[in-house]
């Protein structure tokens, strides 16, 4: 114990007097830094790494709050419950691709430890549907203070009209908005199945049939019995069911011989059941809605107007329920329209270019000299340079502001490689050098054209035979992920800003001349040198 205790206090001595030293030295001096060799050594919450670095170390996700935020998590190498293997980087937080690509269309959301949340609407929109990977997708503003009122209006915004109304039974209602059932004198009116009737008082009777004169007469003058809900011939000795309706259905000499379960007759008033576009079926002596005529759908569910909905193909992102399902641009069909047309979403957050920059004048044989904006565009060759330079930071950073754009950011570009399963590259998680255009690429091709009976297809056998090179965008189509970018492994670098590099950006993807493509086409990889082929590609934020 005393010989380590001794050992130590030597080891901090010697550095100490070191890095005193250091004034003396004049034009001569140099920087050392001071090396931990145990955790006390550190302040705060640091450790000593086995470098002798002071770092930070986290064992839960709980740990990186304070530091970096709600966001990160703790990357565990092996798994939470692994020991850090001797010269490995202990735990640290990362801020996970799920809350770069965290967003909702039309609403806010949070993202605690890699858990991305819808939390709120924006206003004047709501999610009805539940689903939050279309974020709110249901614009609506209230009308009437937020009550509903029967006018065919959302006026509450919980994606149903006027569903407070039985429009079968109201007699403010009747079958429809604001037909109210009007009668004459002597008469109370009723709402059945959608169809404005009426019953007479006690002593009064209807002989002439006219809804306006209502119950007109003292003495009932007989006539031919129909089905209606009164008593037509006169034959009724008074409210013998007891209802408190006088010779009204179901009494004794009302509408006797008549069957009211049929559609042409269907309860206690007779109705027909007719429906627009539809067909009607009576059901425990109520009218109800039993199909749709062809080309037709009851998309609101509500029986009293019918099947309104006439369907016009596959759900567009167009704010019209295409399908009649009830749905208004369900099942993600608004994601494209999220972005322009050469860029493709990525979740909901954000858009990023197709493909590889390219200038306004490149072909499929040549990239050009133009660099005033950057394109997306598939089958020429890509907008790279080389060496890289501060300088092509700037042009590539005014070329994507051309665009109406910007550079992708780091995290962004990370996301969109890793893809929605975080793989290690863009297509999936072992490397295929056929997939992407690396430098081994095209070993068999070479082969196979200089009629080689054996081939070396090690790594970096594209050196062997001299048989790398750049491609049109978009030649490799399997070179991209649920996203739909293309080429963002291989072919170029692709460049993006970052506050870790001293450079003020990495570089990153691979290209298709760099040994050791396994490693350097992954999504993790930042190439620290400048001798190399750069390119990049632009981003924008969901409008």
């Amino acid at each position: 114990m005393v010989e380590r205790l001794v050992q130590r206090w030597l080891r901090r001595l010697s550095t100490s007097l070191l890095i005193a030293a250091i004034p003396t030295l004049g034009a001569q001096s140099c920087v050392v830094e001071s090396k931990c060799f145990e955790d006390a050594d550190c302040e705060g919450s640091l450790i000593c790494s086995a470098d002798g670095a002071c770092v930070f170390q986290c064992d839960t996700d709980a740990d990186c709050d304070a530091d970096f935020g709600i966001e990160f998590v703790c990357d565990h190498p092996g798994g939470p419950e692994a020991e850090p293997e001797p010269g490995s980087k202990p735990h640290h937080c990362v801020r996970p691709s799920a809350c770069t690509v965290c967003g909702f269309p039309h609403a806010q959301h949070s993202c605690v430890h890699g858990d991305c949340q819808l939390e709120s609407c924006d206003e004047g929109h709501y999610d009805i549907d539940g689903d939050p990977s279309n974020g709110c997708e249901y614009g609506c503003e209230p009308h009437n203070e937020g009550v509903e009122a029967c006018n065919e209006v959302d006026d509450d915004c919980d994606g149903k009209i006027d569903e407070d109304f039985d429009l079968a039974s109201d007699i403010d209602n009747c079958g429809n908005c604001g037909l109210v059932c009007s009668v004459g004198p002597h008469a109370s009116p009723v709402c059945e199945s959608g169809d404005c009737v009426f019953v007479c008082e006690s002593g009064w009777h209807d002989n002439d049939g006219d809804v306006e004169t209502g119950c007109e007469a003292v003495e009932c003058i007989p006539t031919t019995e129909i089905c209606n809900g009164r008593d037509d011939d006169c034959d009724c000795p008074g409210d013998s069911n007891g209802d408190g309706i006088v010779c009204g259905p179901d009494d004794e000499g009302v509408d006797e011989g008549f069957d009211k379960t049929l559609v042409t007759s269907c309860g206690p008033y007779c109705v027909l059941c007719d429906f627009a576009h539809g067909t009607g079926a009576c059901i425990d002596a109520e009218c109800h809605l039993a199909g749709c005529d062809d080309r037709y759908l009851d998309a609101d569910g509500r029986e009293a107007n019918g099947c309104e909905c006439t369907p016009t193909g596959k759900e567009e992102c167009d704010s019209v329920d295409n399908d009649c399902d009830g749905l208004v641009d369900e099942d993600g069909v608004c994601a494209a329209e999220l972005c322009p047309a050469d860029m493709v979403p990525v979740g909901t957050a954000y858009c990023i270019d197709r493909y590889e920059a390219s200038r306004l004048d490149a072909t499929a044989t040549a990239q050009g000299t133009a660099t005033f904006q950057a394109l997306s565009q598939e089958g020429v060759l890509p907008w790279m340079v080389n060496p890289m330079t501060a300088q092509h930071f700037a042009e590539f950073e005014a070329a994507c502001a051309s665009a109406g754009k910007r550079l992708c950011m780091k995290d962004e570009w990370i996301a969109s490689c890793v893809g929605p399963n975080e793989m290690p590259y863009v297509y999936g998680e072992v490397f295929d050098r056929e997939t992407c255009n690396c430098v081994d690429t095209f070993c068999d091709d070479y082969c196979v054209e200089q009629g080689l009976a054996t081939c070396d297809t090690a790594s970096d056998c594209g050196y062997a035979h001299d048989s790398f090179h750049v491609v049109p965008t978009g030649t490799f189509g399997d070179c991209t992920n649920e996203y739909g970018t293309y080429d963002i492994n291989g072919n170029v670098w692709e460049v993006v800003p970052s506050d870790a590099d001293s450079r003020g950006y990495e570089v990153r993807g691979g290209a298709f001349n760099c040994a050791g493509a396994s490693t350097r086409v992954s999504c993790g990889f930042n190439a620290s040198w400048t001798e190399l082929y750069a390119g990049f590609r632009c981003c924008k934020d969901v409008e």
